[in-house]
């Protein structure tokens, strides 16, 4: 199956922040504040991957309805 160019931008998309939430998930915790640090990069990295699964699924639907 190919993909067009809003394919390849959300692999690209999905494949960068799945790649950086471990890191998000690493950063160290302050014992004072109850939200340390990585929470909001947590949450954007999240976003980013919702947000990039979604546009690739769209375009794979939107290439199966285009037919060969």
């Amino acid at each position: 199956m190919k993909l067009g160019r809003d394919g390849v931008v959300g692999l690209i998309g999905l494949a960068v922040s799945l790649l950086l939430l471990p890191q998000a998930f690493g950063l160290p915790s302050l014992p004072i504040v109850p939200i340390g640090p990585g929470f909001y990069p947590t949450l954007v990295l999240v976003f980013m991957a919702i947000t990039s699964a979604i546009l690739l699924l769209q375009d794979i639907v939107a290439q199966r309805r285009a037919g060969p």
